[in-house]
C-alpha cells in the first residue's frame, strides 16, 4: 500500500494539485499495481485498488498539531486491511482517530490503541 498526500501524488503523476484526489489515487494504483491512499486533510482520503475508488471523509476536529497525522492514518488503514473486511469498510472513527488529534500526544495514542485492540 502506498500513502501519499495530494502534493506528493500530484508530483508523482505530473498533474496539477487541483486535480481530483480520486483520479490521483486510481492512476497511482494502476501505475504501481497496489492499493493507494491519497490524503487531503480536512477533505478526507481516497483509496483505490486501480478499479474501485472510495472516499473516506475526515473526522472533524480542532487540530492543534498535525505532526504524525499521516502516519496515524496509515497505521489504522494497515490494521484495518490486516484484520477485517479491508479498506472498503474503513471508518476512522472506529479507531478513535478524532480523539487522537483532540487530545494530542500519548493520551490520544493510547485511546487509539484501545479501539484497535478489539
Amino acid at each position: 500500500m502506498i500513502k501519499a498526500n495530494r502534493i506528493e501524488a500530484a508530483e508523482a503523476l505530473g498533474c496539477h494539485l487541483g486535480d481530483p484526489p480520486a483520479m490521483m489515487a486510481r492512476r497511482l494504483a494502476i501505475r504501481q499495481g497496489c492499493h493507494v491512499v491519497v490524503t487531503a486533510g480536512e477533505l478526507g482520503l481516497w483509496w483505490s485498488d486501480g478499479q474501485t475508488v472510495r472516499r473516506v471523509p475526515a473526522v472533524p476536529v480542532q487540530a492543534r498539531d498535525v505532526c504524525g497525522a499521516g502516519d496515524t492514518v496509515f497505521a489504522a488503514l494497515g490494521l484495518e486491511m490486516a484484520t477485517t473486511a479491508g479498506i472498503r469498510a474503513f471508518d476512522p472513527s472506529d479507531f478513535g482517530l478524532g480523539r487522537c488529534y483532540r487530545n494530542r500526544g500519548r493520551r490520544g495514542v493510547g485511546q487509539t490503541a484501545r479501539f484497535a485492540s478489539r
